[in-house]
């Protein structure tokens, strides 16, 4: 099971209650029809307008939890594996508040060639030489694969970091 599983299910189960508990009270105060469906229609795209914050947020979350933060201000650079949906999550607010700082997305299948102005490109064109502190694995659906493909791309000397698989890296300074 994923990390971000328990955290989705708990969310999801939440915001369940909260339209469950505002429904109620909506029912219990509101008489005429038209009311009541225009109360809905507010809740739900508040709902709607708060989902990609939330997806957001539960993405930063998780790469916190791994990524060393450094007293000096310093970000650690990584190379991402993987350019779906938690790549572009993840990336949806831009570069400067995540805890690192992103020189690439490696994806074999890129469907863009940046994304928040970090350059998609496929393993085969990373330079060998590159280098960076750390390799994030940006999915937790193909993480195994993805973790293959880092391993057999950059080598087994650059840690490698999974969100499925939580552990907090040690970077050298």
């Amino acid at each position: 099971e994923s990390a971000l599983s328990p955290a989705i299910r708990d969310g999801c189960d939440l915001m369940l209650y909260g339209v469950i508990y505002a429904s109620t009270r909506l029912l219990e105060r509101l008489e005429t029809a038209p009311e009541i469906a225009a109360r809905f229609r507010a809740c739900r795209d508040t709902a709607e307008q708060a989902r990609p914050d939330i997806r957001h947020r539960l993405v930063r979350q998780a790469v916190e939890a791994v990524v060393p933060t450094d007293s000096t201000g310093k970000r650690p650079t990584a190379i991402l594996f993987g350019a779906g949906l938690f790549t572009q999550r993840l990336l949806s607010r831009g570069t400067s508040e995540l805890p690192f700082k992103p020189l690439a997305i490696v994806d074999d299948h890129a469907p863009l060639d940046t994304i928040a102005g970090v350059p998609v490109v496929r393993p085969t064109d990373l330079a060998p030489h590159a280098t960076a502190d750390f390799v994030l694995i940006s999915s937790d659906a193909h993480a195994d694969a993805l973790e293959s493909r880092a391993r057999a791309t950059l080598g087994d000397d650059i840690p490698i970091v999974r969100l499925d698989q939580p552990s907090r890296i040690t970077v050298a300074p």
